[in-house]
């Protein structure tokens, strides 16, 4: 009956495969094609219809879009099993102090970025920020994190790659602004039936 393209930024799969199971039983008929799109690339991907709908971290500003808000997901510290930080329950950006702290390229996600680098003016400690355009969900930085040369602040409770699942830990961050706002975002004036039952 037609097929829905679906974006989702890094750490957000788990939601949408939950989204995507309830989909397929309430419409069977109708393809759900799914693309690991980086939030900072998903509105370019939605204006140029390469997905009609996206789940990103953050809202969206552009006027020909809209978004809402579907929760609030906290942020995790992701570091080395071997590390001392990876005994702790929970961590605060003071525990960091010292540490190469891996900070995502903007472009890629703007919003963690931000967020990253508010945590850290806020918690006004030495630390040596390293601009990475991998991440702890790629094989290559959770490979950097593993081999123990920086700590990175991610989303969500699991947000290591598999291949290093057993290397590394994600601790729960403990400060006030330590989150960051999951949305869904679609087309301004969409009007086909598949996407908009997607979106319902």
């Amino acid at each position: 009956l037609g097929i829905v393209r679906v974006g989702f930024g890094k750490g957000l799969g788990d939601v949408v495969s939950t989204v995507m199971n309830h989909h397929l039983r309430l419409y069977p008929n109708v393809e759900v094609d799914v693309r690991d799109i980086f939030s900072g690339f998903q509105i370019e991907a939605l204006r140029t219809r390469k997905v009609d709908v996206a789940f990103s971290h953050g809202h969206t500003a552009s006027l020909d879009l809209l978004s809402e808000k579907l929760f609030r997901e906290g942020l995790t510290l992701v570091v080395p099993r071997s590390s001392r930080l990876a005994k702790r329950s929970t961590l605060r950006m003071q525990n960091l102090k010292g540490q190469n702290l891996l900070v995502i390229d903007r472009a890629l996600s703007p919003v963690v970025h931000d967020k990253i680098l508010e945590l850290y003016r806020n918690a006004r400690i030495d630390l040596n920020l390293v601009h990475t355009e991998t991440t702890c969900y790629d094989e290559a930085g959770a490979l950097t994190i593993a081999s123990g040369r920086g700590v990175a602040i991610a989303v969500g409770g699991s947000p290591a790659h598999p291949s290093f699942g057993n290397r590394l830990v994600a601790v729960p961050l403990r400060e006030p602004s330590a989150w960051v706002d999951v949305c869904i975002v679609w087309r301004q004036g969409e009007s086909a039936p598949t996407v908009l039952n997607f979106i319902e």
